[in-house]
């Protein structure tokens, strides 16, 4: 076995043994989960939007958080949309309420399209504070369903918005901004304007819609056929947008983050389907109405070790010298500790002793024969 071999067989092991942890302790490990998830969510918030001291305070962060762990993610994104809108009712009136229209327009189309895509809407955000956004439409499209495009585009959508503001806290507060309108239409253009957030929202939509359908292919590699093209998909729109809009897009880094984004969508793939395409085979069955085509995949797993140790007992040398005395002349003793003592040790001895048992009778019935013609010979009788 090579040493790449033994490399991808301990990787295995690994995730045996992480799949074999998370099913017996899943009870636990989920609402650890949403708690960190929830308090790096809080925590972001407070440290871009840092306007209601109120909030900022650890102990509410915390028990928010606490909460949030033990209900769906879905609670999560509300309470995180209330935060946001707190802090920037703070700063601004017409800051919250274009923010709050923004958040109704998505809400609504979340939850009838994407309810269960919380944790994209989420980790969007996380991604670009990382410097690896790209991962995300490839998750998204390798993990989520047809839908999970808007999730993204929610995500991208309350990042580049949140981020706009916070850059404009000076001109919300100045005195050059009195008008009601005038903020209104200062909070608008900066939404609708941005062509940075526009290109990004459709090269993420795009990406997760063609992963998505190309992992479905029945084609050996799909995955990693969905992967490639995944990447090479959003730098492309990236580029062409960069190109059309002038959204001063680092090409470089993109391209570098773009890479770094494939190898932790292998790696997601890794964890989410590995299967053996060597040891695929195609089915065939029928029933009354249809007949059924079906190709199946074997899954790549090692069963994780379980070691088990065995004890043989060797018989000891005064079970033999138990054996050879006649019955007539062994003390009769019937405690259970004296009959354990007695016992076979392991099962493994079972022919030997029943051998010896056997000998051991014969000398005792020859034995007492003779003890009975001494007895007869000495006239006992």
């Amino acid at each position: 076995m090579t040493e790449t071999e033994r490399l991808y067989a301990r990787l295995l092991e690994l995730k045996s043994y992480i799949s074999a942890l998370f099913g017996r302790y899943e009870a636990w490990i989920v609402p650890v989960l949403r708690f960190f998830l929830a308090l790096t969510t809080f925590l972001l918030i407070n440290h871009v939007l840092p306007y209601m001291s109120r909030l900022t305070s650890i102990p509410i962060v915390l028990l928010v958080s606490v909460v949030s762990a033990l209900l769906p993610l879905n609670f999560t994104l509300v309470v995180a949309g209330v935060f946001i809108l707190l802090h920037l009712y703070e700063l601004s009136m017409e800051a919250a309420i274009v923010t709050f229209a923004l958040f109704i327009v998505m809400y609504l189309l979340y939850f009838r399209f994407t309810p269960k895509d919380a944790v994209f809407v989420l980790l969007t955000p996380l991604a670009f504070i990382l410097h690896i956004p790209y991962v995300m439409p490839l998750a998204a499209g390798l993990l989520g369903t047809m839908g999970s495009f808007l999730a993204l585009a929610c995500g991208v959508a309350v990042y580049s918005f949140i981020g706009y503001l916070h850059t404009s806290a000076a001109f919300l507060t100045s005195a050059a901004s009195e008008d009601m309108l005038a903020r209104v239409r200062f909070c608008l253009d900066g939404l609708i304007e941005d062509k940075a957030m526009m290109v990004t929202i459709g090269a993420f939509m795009l990406t997760a819609l063609l992963v998505y359908f190309l992992r479905r292919l029945p084609l050996d590699f799909s995955w990693s056929i969905a992967i490639v093209a995944g990447v090479i998909t959003d730098v492309v729109v990236h580029l062409i947008g960069d190109l059309v809009y002038e959204t001063g897009l680092n090409v470089p880094g993109a391209l570098l983050s773009s890479v770094f984004c494939g190898l932790i969508a292998f790696v997601i793939q890794f964890f989410a389907f590995n299967v053996d395409y060597k040891r695929a085979e195609n089915v065939q069955f029928e029933d009354d109405e249809y007949y059924y085509y079906v190709r199946a995949l074997p899954k790549i797993s090692v069963p994780l070790r379980d070691p088990q140790i065995k004890k043989i007992h060797t018989p000891r040398e005064r079970d033999y010298a138990a054996d050879e005395v006649p019955a007539y002349k062994r003390p009769q003793n019937h405690g259970g500790r004296s009959a354990s003592r007695r016992s076979f040790s392991s099962a493994q001895e079972l022919p030997e002793r029943e051998s010896r048992s056997r000998y051991s009778e014969g000398r005792e019935a020859r034995s007492a024969l003779e003890s009975l013609r001494d007895y007869d010979g000495r006239g006992g009788r």
